[in-house]
């Protein structure tokens, strides 16, 4: 996720890339949360690491509300930017290495067949429904 806004100049493409990253990390938290998270939080192995995404989630959300109705290009927005970026590379760091290895032991071929199937169709669902929004 190399695309914050640090790199641009100007409020209006501040705005514009802003609002791309808010809609894809919508979308992508509450794939995560309605679909995976359920079923590794169902597993011993899985519990904590899921737990603690939902935590990470959380302060993304946070700080995506707050970024939303701050001032946009301002030192204080761009600041809290790279503290959002540093919070999603973490998250997307701890998914790739630790979580989608545990999940791989926990759940089966199939099931990870069939969640990778459904996480796909809503994403498609919900990007759609979120460009009809923006």
């Amino acid at each position: 996720m190399n695309s914050f806004p640090q790199p641009l100049r100007g409020p209006r493409k501040h705005v514009e890339l802003f609002r791309k990253i808010y809609q894809d990390l919508d979308v992508h938290s509450r794939i995560e949360e309605e679909l995976l998270y359920p079923i590794l939080k169902e597993s011993e192995e899985t519990r904590e690491i899921a737990a603690e995404a939902v935590e990470e989630h959380r302060v993304v959300k946070q700080l995506l509300k707050e970024l939303d109705v701050s001032q946009k290009g301002t030192e204080e927005w761009t600041a809290r930017c790279t503290v959002l970026q540093e919070n999603v590379k973490h998250h997307v760091e701890e998914e790739e290495g630790e979580m989608f290895s545990k999940a791989r032991k926990v759940l089966s071929e199939q099931q990870l067949e069939d969640l990778g199937t459904r996480m796909a169709a809503e994403k498609k669902k919900l990007a759609k429904s979120a460009s009809r929004r923006a």
